[in-house]
C-alpha cells in the first residue's frame, strides 16, 4: 500500500475528479446561498425551473388529463356531481363501500367479454393477448391521472384496474346498442342500473384514457359502435319528437381524452371561431338577466335553433321581431349531472383560453389557403374553441328570473323534462353563480344591448303597444266575461220570474 500522506505520493484520478466536482457543487451552493440571501431568502432557481418545466409538461396534457372534479367553486354544487352512485371508473374513487358489489360485475362481464369470441382459443390466452396490448400503453394512460393518486397503486394493479374497467365499459356500451349479443344476467344487472351507470361513467373523475378504450376496442364485438353508443346517449338531451340521431362520425377529426369528452364534442358541435389577435372586445356594463317576458317587451322572440348542437344559438337582429335561437333541451336529475360534468370539464381545459397562434405568413398546416380569411401580412389571427356548454347554459339562465319564465320556455319547447319549475330555476341559478358564461354568451349579450341602444325610441313605442295592447286584451276579455255573465243572468230571471 503506498504511502498517501508522503510529499512523493501520488492522488489517483478518480479521487481528483470527484474532488473536483465536490468542489464546483459546494460553489454553486455557496453562490445559491447568497441570491437567496440577496432575494429575501426564498428564490432557488433550480426549484423554481424544475416546477416550472412540471408545470409546463402537466399543462401539455390538459386536453388529455384525467381530471379531478374542477375547481373549488363547482363542488359547492354537491358531491352528487363527483362521486359515482353504483361504479368507480379508474382510480379516484376506488375502495369506497357502497361501490364494492359492482366489482364483483365487473369480473363478470370481462369473462363473458372473453367467451363471446367463440373461438378454440381459451378464455386465458385471450386474457393474455389484452394484457399485452393494455401493457404497451399503460405509461400514458398512467402519466394522465393525479400522480398522488397512481403512485399508491403497482404497475401490475393499475393495469388489472384499465382491463377490468375498460371491458366493463365496452360491455355497458354494448348493452344500450345490441342487446343480444349479452348474457341474461348481465342484461339484467346494467338494465336495473341503467340510470346509475349511465350518470357514473359520465364523471369527470370516472373516466378512463382514450387510449385504453381504443385498444380493447381491437378486442371487441364487431356490433359494438362507440360513435353510435355516444350518439345515442347525446340525442336524450335533445326536445325533438322524433328523437332522430344525427350522424356522427369522429375519425380522423377529433380525439378525444374520454367518454366524457366525446359526449360533449357531439352534442356542441363545431366549436371553433377565428378572432384577431392583439383586439380585445371591449367591456361595457350590460345586464346579465333578461327575462323572457323582457325580451318579448324589446321585440325579441325565442325559439329553436335548427339542429341540436348546443353551438347553435345566437341572435338575428330585425328592426322589428329580432330571434334568439336556442337547441331544445331535455333536463332531468341525470342530464342535468352530464351537463355540469361537461362544464367542469370545460374549467379544466381551458378552453377559451388554448390559442393556436396562426402565422399569416405560415400557413401551410391550415388546409386550403382559399378558405383562410383574408387579412394584412403582419396581422396574426387565433383559433379558439369556445366553451359552448357554459355558454350555452348561461343563455338559458338568462332567461329565468321566475317560475313563470320557465314555464314560458316550455310553452316554447325550449326546455322540457322531469323536474318542476322551480327546480329547473334552482339549476339553472345555482349552476350560473360558478361559472362564466364565455364569449359566446357574451356575444348575446351585447347583441342585445346593441339592440336596444340602436333601436331605443322604436322599442319604446313596441313595448308601449305590448302593454297597451296586453292590457286592452284583458279589459275586453273581462268585460266580455261580465257582459255574457250579466246576459246569463238576465236570461234567468226573464225565464223564471218571481
Amino acid at each position: 500500500m503506498g504511502n498517501r500522506g508522503g510529499s512523493g505520493g501520488e492522488e489517483p484520478a478518480d479521487s481528483s475528479e470527484e474532488l473536483a466536482v465536490a468542489e464546483e457543487s459546494k460553489h454553486a451552493a455557496a453562490e445559491a446561498d447568497i441570491v437567496r440571501m440577496e432575494m429575501g431568502g426564498i428564490f432557488d432557481e433550480n426549484m423554481w425551473l424544475k416546477a416550472t418545466e412540471e408545470f409546463e409538461a402537466d399543462f401539455d396534457k390538459m386536453e388529455r388529463k384525467m381530471h379531478r372534479f374542477a375547481p373549488a367553486s363547482l363542488r359547492g354544487l354537491g358531491s352528487r356531481y363527483i362521486v359515482p352512485k353504483v361504479v368507480p371508473i379508474g382510480p379516484y374513487h376506488r375502495g369506497l363501500d357502497h361501490l364494492k358489489e359492482m366489482e364483483k360485475v365487473k369480473q363478470v362481464a370481462a369473462y363473458q367479454f372473453l367467451l363471446s369470441f367463440g373461438t378454440p382459443r381459451p378464455p386465458g390466452t385471450l386474457y393474455k393477448a389484452i394484457r399485452a396490448a393494455i401493457l404497451s400503453v399503460a405509461g400514458a394512460a398512467h402519466s394522465l391521472y393525479d400522480k398522488d393518486v397512481v403512485a399508491a397503486i403497482g404497475d401490475d394493479e393499475f393495469v388489472d384496474m384499465m382491463i377490468l374497467d375498460g371491458i366493463f365499459l365496452l360491455q355497458y356500451m354494448l348493452m344500450t346498442i345490441g342487446r343480444q349479443c349479452l348474457c341474461s344476467s348481465l342484461l339484467r344487472c346494467f338494465h336495473s342500473n341503467q340510470a346509475c351507470i349511465s350518470n357514473d361513467i359520465m364523471l369527470p373523475e370516472n373516466q378512463l384514457p382514450w387510449v385504453v378504450i381504443e385498444t380493447l376496442l381491437k378486442f371487441a364485438n364487431p356490433a359494438l359502435e362507440v360513435e353510435v353508443f355516444i350518439a345515442k346517449m347525446g340525442c336524450t338531451l335533445q326536445v325533438r319528437g322524433d328523437k332522430n340521431r344525427e350522424p356522427f362520425e369522429f375519425s380522423g377529426l377529433y380525439r378525444p381524452p374520454h367518454l366524457l369528452g366525446l359526449l360533449r364534442f357531439y352534442k356542441i358541435g363545431d366549436s371553433t371561431r377565428c378572432q384577431r389577435k392583439g383586439y380585445p372586445d371591449v367591456i361595457r356594463p350590460m345586464s346579465k338577466t333578461i327575462s323572457v317576458t323582457e325580451l318579448a317587451e324589446l321585440g325579441i322572440k325565442l325559439t329553436a335553433s335548427k339542429t341540436t348542437k348546443l353551438m347553435d344559438m345566437g341572435i338575428k337582429k330585425r328592426p322589428l321581431f329580432s330571434q334568439i335561437f336556442v337547441a331544445p333541451l331535455l333536463l332531468d336529475e341525470m342530464r342535468s349531472c352530464w351537463l355540469v360534468n361537461m362544464v367542469a370539464l370545460e374549467i379544466c381545459i381551458a378552453t377559451d383560453f388554448r390559442w393556436a397562434i396562426i402565422e399569416r405568413s405560415d400557413n401551410s398546416d391550415m388546409g386550403d389557403p382559399a378558405e383562410m380569411p383574408v387579412v394584412p401580412s403582419d396581422h396574426q389571427w387565433d383559433t379558439i374553441e369556445m366553451p359552448v356548454v357554459c355558454s350555452y347554459l348561461a343563455v338559458l339562465a338568462m332567461l329565468m328570473d321566475r317560475e313563470e319564465d320557465v314555464h314560458k320556455l316550455r310553452s316554447k319547447r325550449l326546455v322540457q323534462g322531469e323536474l318542476t319549475n322551480m327546480e329547473m330555476l334552482h339549476f339553472f341559478k345555482s349552476l350560473i353563480k360558478h361559472i362564466s358564461g364565455g364569449p359566446l354568451y357574451t356575444e348575446i349579450l351585447e347583441e342585445i344591448e346593441d339592440y336596444r341602444i340602436r333601436w331605443c325610441m322604436l322599442m319604446k313605442v313596441h313595448a308601449f303597444f305590448y302593454k297597451t295592447i296586453k292590457s286592452s286584451l284583458q279589459c275586453s276579455l273581462s268585460f266580455l266575461w261580465v257582459s255574457s255573465r250579466r246576459s246569463y243572468l238576465s236570461r234567468n230571471i226573464a225565464q223564471f220570474p218571481e
